[in-house]
């Protein structure tokens, strides 16, 4: 008999967005597919159906964690440095995010906003 490995709802959720956002960014949103998600983590096809209703949910997930993340990010950076004084460095130091940040998210979204109506949608 085969031992499942029971997880938490949202830890099995989360645990599939950062699975599918290393791949996609590695390979490209073209080149994953669920199957290649689900082979990460053992997983049968129901189990990211109970999650995500396509492809293109868990990739808009994964979009909506990492803008989460560089937002929660930016906000620590300016409490930081609005309580110690320091304005001038906190310029430099958000430009310099900004940056890197911009290269990595266009680096995963390139291949999926290929085509106007799909971003128009996530922008919605």
């Amino acid at each position: 008999m085969v031992k499942r490995n029971v997880k938490d709802p949202e830890e099995r959720k989360q645990e599939l967005i950062n699975i599918a956002s290393r791949l996609f960014e590695k390979y490209g949103y073209e080149k994953v597919s669920v199957r290649d998600i689900l082979a990460e983590v053992n997983g049968a096809p129901g189990m990211f159906y109970y999650y995500f209703k396509s492809k293109e949910d868990i990739f808009l997930a994964c979009m909506e964690t990492y803008f989460d993340e560089k937002l929660k990010n930016k906000l620590d950076i300016l409490s930081q440095a609005l309580s110690s004084g320091e304005t001038c460095k906190l310029t430099k130091v958000m430009g310099h995010s900004e940056k890197r940040g911009e290269q990595s998210s266009k680096k995963i979204s390139r291949p999926y906003f290929k085509t106007k109506e799909k971003k128009k949608r996530f922008l919605q």
